[in-house]
């Protein structure tokens, strides 16, 4: 499919997504949920931890989902806690793509929507990337509003925007040579409860493996697809580190995932998600998580 017949698509798509929202966002969250696990998602009585999120998504105030989920924004919300020297350098930000000026920007670094999923250009080098090209994608990115898919509410509140931020060293190149590993701490009630490493990312797939803040490995919890018996890696050095900087940031919410990168043996702040994909895991670990979720929180 050409960019042109793709971009048209997602357009139609984001339109009609839009209507069926509008009129009743819980279909949307059902046909979601019904896909990954054959079932209605029960949003009377939630249980699961999923069923919860979206409880909260429909029902509660995400007012600061939205400026957390806001990957530009979130900075305020990381400085007031006291831990933005844990964030990567920010080079710049644009409400328009017209207005980026690459001349400033060093030679590499990561150019993103400040509202999207997987809506991230790497440039390894400014002065062999087709900038006419780039500036192409960024203007898909910022055309089509994320949030309407699944129903995730509060991203439509964000004001989008560009973001440019200091490229990462890859710690992990041995065992996930063509990305970054991503450390993402499932939080409950303030509590770290278990991280999922990501890895080996391609545009088509991932590895994914799950442990719990002792660092004991649970592949019971991810789907048979992904799901190896033995993990791939050790306890990071900075562990503790990061379930210490989860309990900061997580403390005022029943539930967040907040992701880390560690890079020279030190963690980095990547991301706050409040409504994760939950294609890879198994319907018990959400049970599980649910189960100690306090929505009157």
């Amino acid at each position: 499919m050409s960019f042109a017949n793709s971009f048209i698509y997602q357009y139609l798509k984001n339109i009609y997504l839009r209507t069926k929202v509008y009129l009743a966002p819980e279909q949307e969250v059902d046909r979601c949920y019904f896909k990954s696990y054959g079932k209605h998602c029960n949003l009377k009585d939630p249980h699961n931890l999923i069923e919860k999120i979206y409880w909260t998504e429909l029902h509660g105030d995400t007012t600061l989902w939205t400026l957390c989920a806001d990957k530009y924004r979130v900075r305020e919300y990381i400085k007031e806690k006291g831990l933005i020297d844990y964030m990567p350098q920010l080079y710049g930000h644009w409400d328009r793509v017209n207005d980026i000026d690459f001349d400033p920007l060093p030679d590499s670094f990561v150019i993103k929507s400040n509202n999207g999923c997987g809506t991230v250009h790497v440039v390894h080098d400014k002065h062999h990337c087709n900038i006419k090209r780039l500036k192409k994608e960024l203007n898909k990115w910022m055309a089509i509003p994320y949030g309407w898919s699944n129903a995730q509410l509060h991203y439509l509140r964000i004001k989008p925007c560009i973001v440019a931020e200091q490229l990462l060293s890859n710690d992990y190149s041995d065992i996930s040579p063509g990305s970054l590993v991503d450390f993402k701490v499932w939080c409950i009630n303030g509590k770290p409860e278990y991280i999922l490493v990501v890895f080996d990312r391609t545009n088509e797939d991932h590895r994914i493996e799950i442990f719990d803040t002792e660092w004991n490995y649970h592949p019971e919890f991810i789907k048979p697809r992904l799901r190896k018996e033995e993990a791939s890696f050790k306890k990071p050095d900075c562990l503790n580190d990061i379930l210490e900087l989860s309990k900061v940031i997580s403390e005022p919410f029943p539930e967040i995932r907040v992701d880390f990168y560690i890079v020279n043996k030190k963690p980095v702040i990547g991301e706050l998600t409040f409504t994760a994909g939950y294609g890879n895991c198994t319907e018990e670990f959400f049970v599980k998580m649910g189960e100690e979720v306090e929505l009157n929180r």
